[in-house]
């Protein structure tokens, strides 16, 4: 690089911003009327179209000056062999730095009276161009003059100028005061003062997106005027590179905006503020750089910050922040409301107060009688990111799914409304659940007695039964298989991920207490990723009016809740439906014996039906004993209840078999996991005493065809066991089961006995 050649380029602010080397300088001895700058920049298709349209011009006393951008294509040399044949041109290299700096890099050079900016890629429609701007211009007394503009899209000349954007072309010709213009685009058409524009320091920002509109606005603000042609003067190409957006050229588009608007507000130029307003939410723009908003937090943040900065008073139309600039929402705080005037406060105060602020709190009044909805409205004009949806009382199942329905965080949380949470309980729950990739993310609390303020420690909520090495930070419900049932169950005690409850489309059961129980157990049933948070952040209010105070009222809810629970289970997680159905079964057969007889008698049908329907004989004679004893009843089990405890553990059971007379049948099991225990069982229907002797118990593998035979032992019934003979007593029939050791891919059973 030749030192001598090297120029110093100012830029928008009249500080040095960058610096170009002078390939070859123009060998002109007069000063240029015109002085014609044309940055390049990998556009080798198009130049020579554009270079012959300007060295054509009839206006000859003129310079161009071609500024390199840092082009990778033969750009640069189609320049030079211009230049070569054309004593006018000057050829300027400089690091890719963008079109306004090289824009900058020749007004700094630039010698003509006027000066003239042309694209690479455009043309001028004739030869008598310049000529005619220059002569009107001189004419004049114009600092600015220029005319309308022509297009070329796809090879072919668009001059119907009806069809442009108002403001590319003009009716008229005559001075145009720019307050009646106010228009931004198309600088290209007009020539400008030289000595205006170095005096007033009117450069190119250093953008590498909308650096046009800045200048051009700069300029005609302080021209006042400009000098306004009907023909066209330009030829502009549309859309045939695809911008390639960046995080810059974000950031750079946006901040071009603001100068604009800046300016505008500054001189009073109305329309174009509100046009440039309403730019900043082009859905086309917007669109474009869609990529770039998602993936860089920054810029988002920097494009809302200009459109909450635009001042509301001045437009004429009101403007709303699409979807998309919003500042993500991290979690949202659901609230059911139903008669809690006493306690909606501290709830509500407990939120807006929350260190996290980028959240919304979505308020359902369901249907309150007393004040708590003027008590949420109040609320909601001080605080933006409080949404109220007021319904008909439903409940409070109803009233979540609502509030899903519309949730847009990326995390939901359910808050009771006469409880409250610690001031960084969100920050600190999504901090963690983002952190580790969470579909749910579990925590623990306190008690508290209403009317009183000390915290009171849960044993529920705690997790001291956690193995000292489980990982809390991420696992499902594999990991915890052998203490699933000791995790509170507690949507208030949980934040889900907004879109993993609506891939399962999740919802609370409608019209049932104890809701709880089936939507956290099907999303802890669901979920890849679980964390838990052991702090103590949720604060629940005891009262005499809670649910869980009132279980004699809502029992009947509990049943139905323990059904819908059971059912999903054992469709969905059949390796869990024994563990669940022992833990909700004794659960609640244990809740109904504290209850009174008067009681009892208003849910002993139902919970009857209940038992026989998922209990069989392969329960645990403890439940089963628990079931008689609770309910004082006889129940109907498949096969017929075990009078006596086998006595031997078994990870999972076969489904009941039933073997009469002289019968033989064979029962298949395709298995995947290790078989240690397995139980054949059947029923003589024979009333009355009967014996019973078994002939034949064994399992033929089905690969090997091999027959392996069981040791008849373990044989447990209601009657006596003589030899392998059993008498039975009881005429509702036996249980008689065998103990099978061993690990099979595949086998079958076959079982032979014979009534005597």
């Amino acid at each position: 690089m030749n030192k001598n050649n090297i120029i110093t380029v100012k830029n928008a602010e009249g500080d040095p911003d960058t610096q170009a080397e002078i390939i070859i300088q123009n060998k002109i001895d007069y000063i240029p009327k015109v002085s014609v700058i044309i940055p390049v920049y990998n556009v080798e298709e198009y130049l020579r179209e554009c270079l012959d349209s300007v060295v054509n011009q009839t206006l000859k006393e003129i310079e161009i000056i071609c500024v390199d951008d840092g082009s990778t294509d033969n750009s640069l040399e189609i320049s030079k062999e211009y230049a070569q044949k054309d004593n006018r041109i000057t050829v300027i290299k400089q690091r890719n730095s963008g079109s306004g700096t090289a824009r900058n890099c020749g007004i700094n050079i630039a010698k003509g009276d006027f000066i003239a900016f042309m694209d690479s890629d455009d043309m001028y429609p004739e030869n008598k161009t310049l000529s005619t701007i220059y002569v009107k211009t001189t004419e004049n007394n114009a600092l600015i003059c220029g005319g309308s503009v022509n297009q070329i899209k796809d090879g072919k000349l668009i001059t119907d100028t009806s069809i442009f954007e108002e403001g590319y072309s003009f009716k008229q010709e005559g001075f145009v005061d720019y307050k009646d213009y106010q228009f931004d685009y198309g600088y290209w058409r007009f020539i400008y003062n030289r000595n205006f524009l170095i005096e007033n320091l009117i450069f190119f920002p250093n953008y590498k997106r909308y650096q046009d509109p800045p200048f051009f606005v700069k300029s005609m603000i302080l021209a006042k005027k400009f000098y306004a042609l009907k023909e066209a003067t330009y030829i502009y190409r549309i859309s045939h590179k695809k911008i390639q957006w960046t995080e810059e050229k974000v950031l750079d588009v946006y901040k071009g905006k603001l100068a604009v608007l800046n300016m505008c507000k500054e001189n009073n130029l109305l329309n174009l503020y509100n046009k440039t307003a309403r730019s900043c939410i082009s859905t086309w723009l917007l669109e474009n750089i869609k990529p770039v908003i998602t993936k860089h937090n920054y810029v988002q943040k920097y494009i809302l910050n200009i459109i909450n900065s635009i001042d509301k008073s001045l437009l004429t139309t009101n403007i709303s922040i699409p979807d998309m600039l919003t500042v993500p929402i991290k979690i949202s705080v659901i609230i059911s409301i139903y008669n809690t005037e006493k306690y909606i406060r501290e709830c509500l105060d407990s939120v807006i107060n929350q260190t996290l602020k980028n959240i919304e709190i979505i308020c359902v009044n369901d249907g309150s009688t007393d004040n708590s909805l003027n008590i949420l409205k109040k609320y909601e004009s001080k605080d933006k990111r409080i949404i109220i949806i007021d319904q008909k009382n439903q409940g409070l199942s109803c009233s979540r799914n609502n509030a899903m329905k519309i949730a847009k965080g990326e995390y939901i949380q359910f808050l009771d409304s006469d409880d409250y949470l610690k001031s960084d309980t969100i920050e600190k729950l999504y901090n963690f659940a983002n952190k580790n990739d969470l579909e749910l993310c579990s925590f623990s609390g306190y008690n508290f007695i209403d009317g009183e303020n000390e915290l009171l420690e849960n044993k529920y909520w705690d997790f001291d039964f956690l193995p000292t090495d489980f990982n809390c930070d991420h696992f499902n419900y594999k990991d915890c298989f052998d203490f699933i049932n000791k995790l509170p169950v507690s949507s208030c005690l949980t934040i889900y991920k907004n879109d993993f409850i609506k891939k399962h489309q999740f919802e609370f059961p409608k019209g049932l207490c104890f809701e709880d129980n089936v939507f956290y157990s099907k999303a802890l049933l669901s979920a890849q990723r679980c964390g838990i948070l052991k702090e103590k952040l949720y604060c629940r209010r005891i009262h005499g009016n809670s649910i869980t105070q009132n279980w004699d009222k809502h029992f009947n809810d509990y049943i139905k809740i323990v059904d819908i629970l059971l059912s999903w289970i054992k469709q969905n997680k059949i390796e869990l439906y024994n563990t669940y159905k022992n833990h909700y079964l004794t659960g609640i057969l244990n809740r109904f014996k504290n209850f009174n007889t008067g009681i009892k008698k208003q849910y002993i049908k139902k919970l009857k039906d209940l038992i026989e329907r998922y209990t069989t004989c392969f329960d645990s004679l403890s439940l089963i004993s628990l079931a008689q004893s609770v309910c004082n009843e006889d129940f109907s089990i498949n096969p017929p209840l075990l009078f006596k405890d086998l006595g031997v553990g078994c990870n999972t059971w076969c489904e009941p078999k039933t073997i009469t007379g002289d019968d033989i049948k064979s029962y298949t099991y395709d298995l995947s996991d290790n078989i240690y225990t397995r139980y054949v069982s059947w029923d003589p229907i024979k009333k009355g005493s009967c014996n019973v002797e078994i002939i034949r118990l064994s399992a033929i593998e089905k690969q090997s065809k091999k027959i392996i035979e069981f040791p008849i032992n373990k044989i447990i019934s209601n009657g006596e066991i003589i030899n392998n003979k059993v008498e039975f007593h009881n005429q509702k029939g036996c249980w008689i089961g065998c103990k099978i050791e061993g690990t099979y891919e595949s086998f079958s059973i076959e079982a032979k006995i014979k009534i005597i």
